[in-house]
């Protein structure tokens, strides 16, 4: 009776069902998820498994030729019902113009936040008064990131889709991200992420999608997929799960 109590309060603001997509010669799918209320989950894949392509389908920015993504049970095509999601493409570039303040400004009103961004948010990513007052095109790469992830996690959405948001960051701040985005789940955000480092994992993420040439090979946790396959290394398990027949 408890399990059916527990597992009637899970909730999945994030649904795909049955998604194929082609590009070329390259076909996505068909993929079913049902990502839960808060948990970061965790995208796996090496370099054209279509981490990217799934990630764009389900921001909007891909139509797929088959499939339903569904935002808190409905489409997510429905205008108003986008709002409970925010993106991070991987080749995030704020305009150079731009302060970064201003930026983050910009991108929270053209979400309707009104509120001053989180100081515990800038400080947990490693950004200063000094970062947020130089123009975007004197930040380097890293710092640029740090402001897009920033913005993002501001938006408090429901749902969040990052694609290789650990990109250009150092290992301190590396660290600093895990931390914003364990924070983020734990207020009950379901975030969806791709990545090629495993650095970390067992300490923030819930759940593991392995994807390999357009298929999942693995959805569970990080200390299942490493005790399916019998490895000591979550590294060593992806190659195993990934080459397996």
């Amino acid at each position: 009776m408890l399990t059916l109590m527990v597992a009637a309060q899970i909730t999945y603001p994030l649904t795909v069902e049955e998604l194929s997509h082609k590009l070329g010669e390259f076909s996505l799918g068909p993929i079913d998820l049902a990502l839960a209320s808060g948990q970061c989950i965790a995208l796996v894949g090496g370099n054209g498994a279509g981490k990217s392509t799934l990630l764009r389908c389900i921001a909007g920015l891909i139509s797929p030729r088959s499939g339903t993504i569904r935002l808190s049970g409905l489409p997510s095509s429905l205008p108003l019902n986008r709002r409970q999601l925010a993106y991070l493409p991987e080749r995030f570039s704020p305009p150079h113009y731009l302060a970064g303040r201003e930026f983050l400004n910009y991108y929270l009103g053209l979400c309707n936040k009104r509120q001053e961004i989180s100081s515990d948010l800038l400080r947990t990513l490693l950004l200063d008064e000094k970062d947020l007052s130089r123009p975007v095109r004197k930040l380097s790469k890293g710092t640029a990131q740090k402001l897009g992830l920033a913005a993002v996690l501001s938006t408090n959405r429901p749902v969040l889709i990052m694609d290789e948001p650990f990109s250009g960051l150092d290992p301190e701040a590396r660290l600093g991200l895990r931390t914003a985005m364990a924070d983020y789940a734990r207020q009950g955000g379901c975030l969806f992420f791709s990545t090629h480092l495993f650095e970390g994992m067992d300490d923030f993420v819930a759940r593991m999608v392995i994807l390999h040439a357009g298929q999942v090979r693995f959805d569970g946790s990080v200390a299942s997929c490493r005790n399916n396959a019998r490895k000591e290394t979550l590294e060593q398990a992806f190659l195993h799960l990934i080459h397996q027949s």
